[in-house]
């Protein structure tokens, strides 16, 4: 962070010290770091390691110096956390790449170093904190560092740590990692050649569509502050994604007590300009090559959550494209020797599609065209055995156990589980959710309550 700024937090910091003795206690900095929106995950690490005479209060100048100024190489086993913090952060001045700087040489080494459950704690962060570089506009996340930065060793070395430290989560706890496209997906596209998106069955005024901010919080559920926030899989290329960060990160897509989004960007280079030409001649096979691509790194990432990957994107572009290949998408494992094999286990629970509608009042696809695409992906991805947590919630006994390929079932009752789904608006969706057993009654009648909500704060044009 530029000095200037840690000066201006050090005034900040001077303003709360009330009886000017020149330092804050405990109670106080957590409230400091509330205040200035900075992350409290590693609040009491932080203060210990600077409370070096153990006496329960901190010198601002010397807690700030150390967070924003010091590049001192990591020589306590303890501090790797904040150290890859720090060093992320000072990622915000570079002005292209990180290869040679102290974030690249240090990042396996230190990703070893973390305890296990560090490991969980920083992946999230590192995903979720949208560090951009100012010139560039480069996404400095977890996936860039990992998969651009990094030499194959240290690479695999990173991923090595991560499968052998993460385990996933209870099979009682709810929750889905969420990644959803974004225009058309989360509220309608626009640009002069139509490469944004098209969809118009709404005014396009900026805002969501109606319930979708509380179907993405029903569907993350409670898998934790390391897991709380959503991911945008995009066809926009990494430099127009800091644009995205500024709109959305802060309107409920994202974690419990500070602001956090993981965006998975499109093509750079050569390979956008390609795309774009693609777009407007109405070819959108490299978009999709591009999310897979995105996607397969993902989960590299986050194997953990396997089962648990949800998608929400539309039939505009890619989207409707990719959906059998993301719901063919197996558990991907690491080996010893480093090569990437899959296992048996589905990644994805779920694929849903809104359907796109046009300016002329009719939609992309014919009512017929998507009863078609859905029964030829319901009948090719059986639905899979849920997880003890939702038949518990549907009041349903603990028999299924997730990520396994269905099986018959003599209870006519049980829920379909399907694993592919169409809808014309986050209405129909949660009721289609609910009804397949993906979500509770609650969480349908909450996301309904949420459209109803929506739609009257907006025009009533809004067609629903």
């Amino acid at each position: 962070m530029a000095v200037a700024t840690a000066e201006a937090v050090k005034q900040h910091f001077r303003a709360v010290d009330t009886d000017r003795n020149g330092f804050v206690s405990r109670a106080e900095l957590l409230a400091l770091f509330e205040t200035l929106g900075l992350r409290d995950e590693l609040f009491d690490r932080i203060f210990d390691h600077c409370d070096a005479n153990h006496d329960g209060k901190l010198s601002f100048d010397e807690f700030v110096d150390w967070v924003f100024l010091s590049d001192v190489p990591l020589s306590d086993p303890g501090e790797p956390e904040v150290r890859l913090l720090q060093l992320q952060a000072k990622s915000k001045n570079i002005s292209y790449s990180l290869w040679g700087t102290s974030i690249g040489k240090e990042l396996a080494e230190l990703f070893e170093a973390l305890p296990d459950e560090g490991v969980g704690r920083v992946r999230g962060i590192l995903d979720s904190n949208l560090v951009f570089t100012p010139a560039s506009r480069q996404h400095i996340d977890l996936r860039h560092l990992v998969f651009k930065e990094l030499s194959m060793p240290d690479r695999q070395r990173v991923l090595r740590r991560i499968h052998s430290a993460c385990a996933p989560p209870p099979a009682s706890c709810q929750g889905f990692v969420v990644l959803s496209d974004v225009d058309d997906t989360l509220l309608p596209g626009h640009d002069t050649f139509g490469i944004a998106g098209t969809d118009r069955s709404c005014e396009l005024d900026g805002r969501f569509y109606p319930g979708v901010l509380r179907l993405h919080a029903e569907l993350r559920g409670f898998l934790g502050s390391n897991r709380d926030y959503s991911v945008l899989l995009t066809a926009r290329p990494p430099m127009l994604c800091a644009s995205l960060a500024a709109k959305f990160h802060s309107r409920s897509l994202s974690g419990f007590k500070v602001p956090r989004l993981a965006i998975l960007p499109g093509a750079s280079g050569v390979s956008m300009a390609v795309n774009t030409v693609s777009i407007l001649a109405r070819s959108y096979s490299a978009l999709g090559q591009t999310k897979l691509a995105r996607l397969s790194e993902y989960s590299l990432l986050f194997p953990d959550y396997a089962g648990r990957f949800v998608f929400l994107g539309d039939d505009g572009q890619a989207d409707l494209d990719i959906a059998d290949d993301m719901l063919s998408a197996r558990v991907p494992r690491l080996r010893e020797d480093g090569a990437i094999e899959h296992g048996d286990g589905f990644l994805f629970a779920f694929v849903a599609i809104h359907a796109v509608k046009c300016a002329a009042g009719s939609y992309k696809r014919t009512e017929e065209q998507r009863a078609s695409q859905v029964k030829e992906l319901r009948a090719k991805h059986a639905a899979m055995k849920p997880r003890p947590s939702v038949l518990a919630l549907r009041g349903h006994p603990e028999q299924c156990v997730a990520n396994t390929p269905s099986c018959s079932r003599s209870d006519k009752d049980l829920p379909t589980f399907h694993r592919f789904f169409y809808f014309l608006d986050y209405a129909d969706l949660a009721s289609q959710l609910a009804d397949a057993g993906w979500i509770a009654i609650n969480q349908k009648n909450s996301i309904l309550q949420a459209v109803s909500m929506d739609v009257k704060e907006h025009s009533p044009d809004w067609n629903l």
